[in-house]
C-alpha cells in the first residue's frame, strides 16, 4: 500500500470519527460547536488528488475510489 493510500485511509477514518463526535456535540452540547467541528471533519476528508500522478485516468481513478463522509449531517 502506497504511503498516500495509508494517509486518505487515515483522514477518512479520523474524519468520520470527528463527524460522529459533531453529532453528539451537536444534539446534546452546542449547536455551533458541532457545526464547526463537522466542516473541520469534512475539511480534513476531501480526498487528496494530486496533480502529480501519471496520467487523467489514474487520478481520475484515485480520486473516484476515496470513501466520501456524509457531507449532509446538519442539513
Amino acid at each position: 500500500m502506497r504511503s498516500m493510500d495509508l494517509l486518505q485511509r487515515v483522514k477518512v477514518v479520523v474524519g468520520g470519527g470527528l463527524i460522529l463526535a459533531a453529532y453528539f456535540i451537536a444534539l446534546h452540547l452546542d449547536v455551533v460547536t458541532g457545526i464547526i467541528v463537522h466542516l473541520t471533519a469534512v475539511t480534513i476528508s476531501v480526498p487528496n488528488c494530486s496533480s502529480d500522478m501519471t496520467s487523467q485516468a489514474d487520478q481520475a481513478r484515485e480520486c473516484d475510489s476515496t470513501l466520501l463522509p456524509d457531507t449532509f449531517l446538519f442539513v
